[in-house]
């Protein structure tokens, strides 16, 4: 299957939409309990070319970090967030919450900028930032979702030694859904089941795309977010669904661009219309 289907990884727009307060959605509940007590940033600290001063607060440190670091913001952003959490870091912010920060930022750098000659170097970071993370909260999703996302995308890139972390992502993927199946739009659900999809089948490892086609049903009706659809569309694709699968895309391409998928969309809309052209065309 494609790389966008192998695993977590390609959920990675999900959790875009921007912090705006208490009310507003953030990585997790405990990051944004955390966030919503930050003072706002100082005037213009998130506008114009170049870094800007960081204050000497932590947690202000942490909702710069978390803004800069949204779906869409540029690679030069993300980058500056990344200087505001290890100066949060420096300042006693707290462990756990920094780390899960920096693991999606650093995730979304590989994930938006797949041609950057240091996404090898993201991903590892990634990796780390979200081990650290588990071992730090173990009773809690964030850690593991993003060891799942991430090593998947690792396994993806390497040429030896990728069949070795298909249990690793087992396990993450497992422990997500586990603790909250619902966390990022039930991302757990969508990473459990392209594991699946992708791992290759008996004897040499996992893969079962029944298996994976259940959990996709089960992250559709957990989640109406589109691109749980889309997963599950290219995954009956791939089994010969072809009306089932139809259905599912001429859902995704009616909805209209607001909330998390506003941001999404705008990558997934063009997958999804090639994905239908293939359910109406089947044989082409």
């Amino acid at each position: 299957m494609p790389s966008r289907a192998a695993g977590p990884a390609s959920a990675s727009p999900r959790d875009g939409t921007p912090l705006r307060g208490a009310a507003a959605s953030a990585t997790a509940a405990l990051l944004l309990a955390l966030l919503a007590a930050c003072p706002p940033p100082p005037d213009g600290a998130g506008d114009g070319p170049g870094p800007r001063p960081l204050p000497q607060d932590p947690l202000a440190c942490l909702r710069l970090a978390d803004e800069w670091s949204q779906t869409g913001t540029s690679r030069e952003k993300k980058l500056e967030a990344l200087a505001a959490l290890d100066h949060a870091q420096s300042l006693g912010s707290d462990p756990y919450v920094t780390e899960v920060l920096r693991a999606r930022t650093l995730f979304r750098l590989a994930e938006e900028n797949e041609t950057d000659a240091r996404r090898g170097e993201w991903l590892d970071a990634a990796l780390a930032a979200a081990r650290r993370a588990a071992e730090i909260r173990p009773e809690r999703v964030e850690g593991h979702y993003y060891v799942a996302a991430v090593l998947g995308r690792v396994a993806e890139r390497a040429t030896v030694g990728a069949l070795d972390m298909i249990p690793q992502i087992l396990a993450a993927a497992e422990r997500s859904v586990e603790i909250d199946r619902t966390y990022d739009n039930c991302g757990p659900l969508v990473a459990l089941g392209m594991l699946y999809i992708a791992a290759p089948p008996w004897p040499q490892s996992i893969g079962d795309p029944e298996t994976g086609i259940e959990y996709l049903r089960q992250a559709v009706e957990c989640s109406d977010f589109p691109v749980n659809r889309i997963m599950l569309a290219e995954a009956l694709l791939d089994q010969g669904e072809f009306e089932e699968a139809r259905d599912l895309l001429r859902w995704v391409l009616s909805r209209p661009p607001e909330g998390d998928w506003g941001v999404a969309g705008n990558k997934w809309r063009p997958i999804a219309r090639e994905l239908l052209d293939r359910a109406e065309h089947p044989g082409q």
